[in-house]
C-alpha cells in the first residue's frame, strides 16, 4: 500500500507552496503552485492597514467559495512565516 502526503505551507516574505508526495516511503512534498501576497493590498484593516478580513480578491488566485483572510505580520497578533511580508 502507498503512503499518500499532501502539504500546503504559506509564507509570507516567501512563496505559498502546494505540494503532493506519493510512495511506499515516507518523501517530502514539492511544490505545485508557489505564489507570494506581497501584490496584494488588503483594505486598511488592522494596525498596519494592510490586512483584510474575509478576502477574495486575490491577484493570481481566485477563491471560489467564501473567502480567506489576508494578514500583515503582526496584525491581529499573528506572525507570518518568515517573520515579515502578508500571510492567509
Amino acid at each position: 500500500m502507498s503512503n499518500v502526503s499532501v502539504g500546503v505551507g504559506l509564507a509570507a516574505s516567501g512563496p505559498v507552496e502546494v505540494g503532493v508526495a506519493v510512495g511506499a516511503a515516507p518523501a517530502r512534498a514539492l511544490p505545485l503552485f508557489e505564489d507570494g501576497f506581497d501584490a496584494e493590498t488588503g483594505s486598511g484593516q488592522g494596525a498596519s492597514g494592510q490586512s483584510k478580513i474575509n478576502y477574495a480578491a486575490f491577484v493570481s488566485w481566485t477563491v471560489s467559495n467564501g473567502t480567506v483572510d489576508l494578514i500583515a505580520q503582526g496584525d491581529f497578533g499573528i506572525a507570518c512565516a518568515g517573520g515579515a511580508g502578508k500571510c492567509v
